[in-house]
């Protein structure tokens, strides 16, 4: 279950745009602005494809140097049953009342051919999330561990602290600022692409512009619309982008001013105007690659 935790937060790469960036990096040193010794910016994809694992030089190096490890969410401090209850629709709302019939049987035909698995088990769960388990399935795991629980456990083996900018709580209610009616419609459109024979490829295409630095090309594959209605959209990328951005820019600053650090977060986060690396060089902290 905790495995399956982990694909679910912090999986908002795969539904929203990037924002662009003239250079590309995956790896940043943030100095200046008083800071005693440099900190580091990683941008992950949770994915345990070999590929993400093959760092640029000075990555590893970066990661050892620092007195401690920051991610979005800590899932060793989170209670994994009480996330599990967060991640079901509130009352009584089931998949079969937010769609049509004809939409809810397309649904549940996709996960028993492609996931071999009954759409009634998840039939109370948000289907932003329903939706994840789709993505999952075309995910290479070639190794253990998604890249941001890798770099924890180096840290851990270093002895250090690791930190989460978020509470998995937090993560759930930015979900739930999406309509369920909103997610369900979301959701059915990627099945009925997935029929289509459109973005199979999506996931795969997107580790490999990710392990390039490529956020313009990542932004590119993933333009088109995640939700059905503009205003969904808006609402998806306020709560899950860029209030998280704020959020976890100045939580990381408040760490940053007390101990060095390799902080590990979604790619998504990293890029535009309203990114990580724009925010911080606004506060007056230089943010280059490394």
């Amino acid at each position: 279950m905790k495995r399956l935790l982990t694909y679910l937060f912090g999986s908002a790469l795969v539904f929203s745009a990037v924002g662009q960036t003239t250079q590309k990096s995956l790896a940043w040193k943030i100095t200046g602005n008083g800071l005693e010794k440099p900190s580091y910016l990683y941008g992950t994809m949770h994915t345990q494809d070999q590929r993400a694992f093959e760092f640029k030089d000075g990555v590893l190096d970066a990661h050892k140097s620092t007195e401690v490890y920051v991610m979005e969410v800590n899932m060793d401090l989170a209670d994994q049953f009480a996330i599990m209850d967060m991640m079901m629709m509130k009352g009584d709302t089931t998949l079969e009342d937010l769609l049509s019939k004809s939409q809810y049987d397309s649904v549940a035909l996709y996960f028993n051919d492609s996931l071999g698995q009954p759409l009634s088990m998840f039939k109370s769960m948000m289907p932003i999330l329903t939706a994840q388990t789709i993505e999952l399935q075309n995910l290479s795991a070639e190794q253990d561990l998604a890249l941001d629980l890798y770099f924890a456990d180096l840290a851990k083996e270093q002895g250090k602290e690791v930190i989460g900018l978020e509470t998995a709580e937090e993560q759930v209610a930015a979900l739930s600022a999406v309509s369920y009616k909103d997610q369900a419609l979301a959701l059915y459109e990627m099945v009925k692409n997935k029929y289509a024979g459109k973005k199979d490829n999506t996931i795969n295409d997107l580790v490999d512009l990710y392990v390039q630095g490529d956020l313009e090309g990542m932004l590119a594959l993933t333009s088109e619309e995640s939700m059905t209605s503009e205003k969904a959209q808006t609402t998806f990328e306020d709560n899950l982008i860029l209030k998280r951005n704020r959020v976890m820019t100045q939580r990381m600053t408040k760490v940053i001013h007390e101990k060095s650090a390799f902080v590990a977060v979604g790619a998504a986060h990293l890029g535009g105007e309203n990114g990580i690396i724009t925010m911080l060089r606004i506060l007056g902290y230089t943010v280059e690659p490394l």
